[in-house]
């Protein structure tokens, strides 16, 4: 994964093992070293406020921001309003119902086209 900041992405993921244990709670907290990016930026997009959201805008590429939103997110069921909010702000789209709409229909003919 491509990172922008180190130190940004650092300072992400001790905010992750420092004040929000509670979603760490598969994890052996004594022995995390380091996180994935992938869960660093699921994590915060779906639980995230805005400074953790500007936090990973500065950390990572906004592609790989994206991948993530669309690997994980985006057919989740995750709230239709807060989805919206995380469109408009990462990929700058003036229609995020719009946006989020062909990019569901994208990935669903892509996993069909796979399953023929």
């Amino acid at each position: 994964m491509r990172v922008k900041s180190k130190h940004v992405r650092n300072r992400l993921e001790r905010r992750l093992v420092q004040s929000r244990k509670e979603l760490l709670w598969s994890y052996n907290k004594e022995k995390i070293n380091s996180l994935s990016d992938e869960f660093i930026i699921n994590t915060f997009l779906v639980s995230g406020n805005a400074q953790d959201w500007q936090d990973l805008k500065n950390a990572y590429e906004v592609e790989e921001i994206k991948e993530v939103w669309k690997d994980n997110i985006l057919l989740g069921g995750f709230r239709p309003e807060k989805q919206k909010e995380l469109v408009a702000f990462f990929f700058n789209s003036q229609n995020p119902s719009i946006y989020i709409s062909q990019n569901k229909r994208r990935k669903l003919e892509k996993a069909f086209a796979r399953s023929y």
